[in-house]
């Protein structure tokens, strides 16, 4: 894992900046790729599926060995070389969600799913005090499922963990908008057992790409998430 960046307040501004793929981290991914997560085109969901049928689709994935020199091999590939990464900042997250969708998601949230970084105080009008990340599902549906990741909280001064802390939320928070996507509107699943059972799937498989957990807790999910 990379060294700890102790730079808090120029973590926080780099958040607002806007991701190009020849500017800041050096992480693969198109334009097109960073245009869809914030401007998507429009939005066909797959007929709604029970949380029983969306959980078990997906940790059936998530237990399959990726086919070598598949698409899903390649991303973790990918996602295995940023952890090393020494010179990286927040818009990794961003240029790297493509890939952990096609990895841990089956691909399930591209063009449904917007992902931003948002300040501290921005959360809190909107109503979400201290958390790290929140995902809101559509207003008017159809429409995309927005994660909103809190620069403030994820990058506090003095944490040792703010690496791990911002692929473990925005991890989290893709739970939340897969089972909105895959079960709609009225099969809503918040932090209960069908949740669980697909977050330990993912962190077992990153675990065994990566040597190392992505999740904290027993519930599994890190506290402060919503």
């Amino acid at each position: 894992m990379p060294r700890v960046r102790e730079d808090f307040h120029d973590l926080v501004e780099l958040c607002f900046y806007q991701v190009r793929p020849d500017t800041g981290t050096d992480y693969p991914c198109t334009m097109r790729q960073l245009r869809d997560l914030r401007q998507l085109p429009a939005i066909r969901y797959p007929q709604p599926r029970s949380p029983y049928e969306a959980c078990y689709t997906l940790v059936d994935f998530l237990r399959r060995d990726p086919i070598p020199g598949s698409k899903v091999d390649a991303a973790l590939r990918r996602i295995g070389i940023a952890l090393d990464l020494h010179d990286w900042g927040p818009d990794l997250i961003i240029k790297a969600f493509h890939d952990l969708d096609t990895a841990f998601f089956a691909a399930n949230l591209a063009g449904m799913t917007t992902v931003n970084w948002f300040a501290d105080s921005e959360l809190c009008a909107m109503g979400h005090p201290s958390v790290f990340g929140v995902t809101e599902g559509p207003s008017k549906w159809p429409g995309p499922h927005e994660i909103y990741l809190n620069a403030h909280r994820i990058f506090r001064r003095g944490s040792a963990g703010h690496f791990s802390q911002m692929w473990g939320t925005v991890l989290h928070e893709m739970v939340h908008a897969y089972y909105g996507i895959i079960c709609g509107p009225i099969n809503r699943v918040a932090h209960g057992p069908f949740f669980r059972e697909v977050m330990f799937a993912v962190d077992r498989r990153w675990r065994e790409c990566f040597s190392c957990h992505v999740v904290k807790g027993e519930e599994g999910w890190l506290d402060g998430i919503d």
